[in-house]
């Protein structure tokens, strides 16, 4: 087996197990840094920070639920510009409509 031939195993072998990640409901330190592509180092900044939910059962290692890790990954939603201009529209509307139901 040459060079290229081994590498290509290592990455076929990496995502088998980087696929059981994303079955569990679950995951240690590790598997998170993994499933939201970030280092270990800024996972451990964001719980010391507590900035994300984590759990801590015998005060060493911590695990995270998925749920958890899904909700940080979508905070801070950025809306498109239709999205914005629905928003202001909906916005000018209804005070339009408070203005003049006060004037009565």
């Amino acid at each position: 087996m040459d060079k290229e031939d081994i590498e290509k195993q290592n990455e076929i072998k990496a995502e088998h197990e980087n696929q059981g990640i994303f079955n569990k409901e679950i995951v240690n330190a590790s598997e998170a840094c993994i499933y939201m592509r970030i280092a270990k180092s800024t996972l451990y900044k964001l719980t010391s920070a507590r900035k994300i939910t984590h759990y801590c059962p015998q005060g060493k290692l911590i695990y995270f639920k998925k749920s958890d890790l899904d909700q940080f990954l979508l905070k801070n939603k950025q809306e498109t510009v239709e999205e914005s201009v629905c928003e202001a529209k909906k916005f000018i509307s209804l005070n339009q409509f408070k203005a003049k139901n006060s004037k009565k």
